[in-house]
């Protein structure tokens, strides 16, 4: 038990300032290492294999990084990218029951109840008001 408690402290010790979180980004690369991985025996292409090792480095890079906060932007900067993604496909799993809308004044997408007929919608960002049929 003493021993277990020497390596954790160990470890501990050597994290302290490190970025070590399994952030958005990190999960994703890891993700595609694994799913490379298991594609190159089917394959036998070297390239699949060379993939997953590649993007297993850069995962364990961003773990182990003293840099928290390029590694913080880093992952900010992939979330933006990834938001219109989820945006299209949250509209896809709700598209029976809401419908999205832009307001005529700021562009500004809003969720409104399906099939409740005309509806006055106003606006979260601007406060527009204008009667919407949904």
């Amino acid at each position: 038990m003493k021993q277990q408690n020497k390596w954790r402290e160990k470890i501990v010790y050597f994290m302290k300032d490190r970025y070590g979180q399994n952030d958005v980004l990190n999960k994703h690369i890891l993700f595609l290492s694994f799913v490379s991985l298991i594609i190159y025996p089917f394959t036998n292409y070297y390239i699949f294999l060379i993939i997953s090792l590649l993007l297993l480095s850069y995962s364990y890079f961003r773990t182990l990084s003293k840099n928290k906060e390029a590694r913080k932007k880093e992952n900010e900067a992939y979330r933006k990218k990834l938001s219109p993604i989820r945006f299209q496909l949250l509209k896809f799993k709700n598209r029976d029951s809401y419908r999205y809308l832009k307001c005529p004044n700021c562009k500004q997408k809003i969720r409104v109840p399906k099939n409740k007929g005309t509806i006055r919608v106003t606006c979260p960002k601007c406060h527009h008001e204008k009667e919407m049929k949904t």
